[in-house]
Formats: C-alpha cells, sequence, structure tokens
C-alpha cells in the first residue's frame, strides 16, 4: 500500500497540474481583488482588511475545488485507463481495493495541498491590495487576528471533509467513464445543477454541492452542535454509499485487456 501511495504521490508532483491550479488560483484572486471597493454594489464582500479575505471568500475556494477535482481523477483514473496504465500496478500481488485507496489517498493529499495554498495566496492577496488591518471580519463582527486565522483554518480543515465526499463523487463517474473528458464534464454539469438547487431550502441542506459551500458554518464562529452533527451525518451516508459503490464497481473494472 505504502508503494503504491508513494508512486501516486509521485505522481501528484510530478504533474504541471498542480502548478497550474496554483497560477489560477492566484490570478483569480488578484482579479477579484484588483480595484475592490468595499461597500460597492457590485460586489456581495463587504470585507476592508486584507487578513480577511481567506476567511471571506471560501465560497471562491469550493468553486476551485468542484474543477480542479475532476480534472485530478479523471487524469488519475479514466486517463491512466485509456492509456492502459492503470492496470500495471495489478501485475504485481496487488489488491484493486488497494489501488483505488492510494489514489484516495492521493486526492486527499491533493485537497489539503491546494486548501493550504489558497489561505496562503488569500492571505498575501488581501494583504497587498487592502493591508492587513488591525482585525478579521466575519458573520458581522471583528476578532482579533489570532481569532481570525484560528477561524480560518478552522473553517478550511472542515470543509476538506465535503472536499473528498465530492472527490468519492467522481471517482464513482471515474470508475464507470471511458475518457477523461467525460469524467470531468459529467462531473461539473452534475455539480453546477446541485449548486443552483442551493437556493431551494428543502433540498439544499441534504445536497453534497451545499456542504461543499456551508458545511463549516455549522461549526464557526460558534459551533451549533445539533446542525454539526446533522450536516456531518449527511456526509458520512454519502461517504458510505459511494465509496462501497467506487470500490464495487472498481473491482468489477475489466483492465487486464
Amino acid at each position: 500500500m505504502m508503494n503504491l501511495l508513494g508512486n501516486e504521490l509521485y505522481k501528484l508532483f510530478r504533474t504541471r497540474k498542480l502548478y497550474v491550479f496554483a497560477a489560477i488560483m492566484i490570478a483569480i484572486l488578484i482579479l477579484n481583488l484588483y480595484g475592490y471597493v468595499p461597500g460597492d454594489s457590485m460586489v456581495v464582500w463587504t470585507f476592508r482588511h486584507g487578513q480577511s479575505v481567506p476567511l471571506n471568500t471560501l465560497d471562491l475556494l469550493s468553486q476551485f475545488m468542484v474543477i480542479f477535482i475532476p480534472i485530478f481523477l479523471g487524469d488519475s483514473v479514466t486517463n491512466e485507463y485509456r492509456r492502459g496504465t492503470l492496470k500495471l500496478p495489478l501485475l504485481r500481488p496487488v489488491r484493486r481495493s488497494e489501488l483505488l485507496g492510494a489514489k484516495l489517498a492521493s486526492l486527499f493529499v491533493f485537497v489539503v495541498i491546494m486548501v493550504a495554498f489558497y489561505v496562503a495566496a488569500a492571505y498575501a492577496v488581501g494583504t497587498y491590495y487592502l493591508g492587513w488591518g488591525d482585525g478579521t471580519e466575519y458573520a458581522g463582527s471583528i476578532v482579533s487576528s489570532p481569532e481570525g486565522i484560528r477561524l480560518t483554518l478552522a473553517a478550511v480543515a472542515l470543509l476538506i471533509l465535503p472536499f473528498m465526499i465530492y472527490g468519492l463523487f467522481v471517482t464513482a463517474i471515474a470508475v464507470l467513464a471511458g475518457s477523461m473528458s467525460f469524467t470531468i464534464i459529467s462531473a461539473l454539469v452534475i455539480m453546477t445543477v446541485a449548486l443552483n438547487l442551493n437556493a431551494v431550502e428543502a433540498v439544499a441542506p441534504w445536497s453534497p454541492a451545499y456542504q461543499m459551500v456551508y458545511y463549516h458554518e455549522a461549526f464557526i464562529p460558534e459551533p451549533d452542535w445539533s446542525l454539526a452533527l446533522k450536516r456531518t451525518g449527511i456526509l458520512a451516508l454519502y461517504a458510505a454509499i459511494l465509496a462501497l459503490f467506487s470500490f464495487r464497481m472498481f473491482r468489477k473494472k475489466e483492465m487486464l485487456y
């Protein structure tokens, strides 16, 4: 298993996608903050301090992950299957579940890197354009810088869970798909529809797309444990269903041709 994970991590850091995604994050942050005027009727943000940028622009992070995760998994699973390289580790005494598990572990590392980079980039770009400021603005109040950093790190750490559930959903598509483009397009179309359904109050709380944007709000700034338990339970249910489906279909997938 460790050899498989090492191989997946080697491919992760070797690929240019990781660095292209990082560059895209920086570019979009600059585009959004260049000329930004707090309180402008054309923008939804109201923060005035650079240190407030990461915590108040987590919707941007979620949008990035909606796009980046299908590209990553489309290449890691579907594209390798199409090229015939997915079967190579299976020529050794390796179980298919171990191979897929290594790919999901690599996805986790990818998500953590992207989340950490976004926070660092948002702090840097926000401070460049707005200055650091004397506190972090969030939910209509201002907290001290150390508390703001703590809330920011807590929020992004919490969002890793729904990002990984989305990754399991994309993995299910990738295992079934025959092409990388189909995996990416299918995931993006379904997620776009799901994000639009966030406006439907009866449906939104049950949607993984809703959790990717709002899951952390059940915990910060003040935890609502009843809501947090409900949202976590929903994600755990999705995780169990998607993981069982993905591993089952991967074991049945014809690869040794």
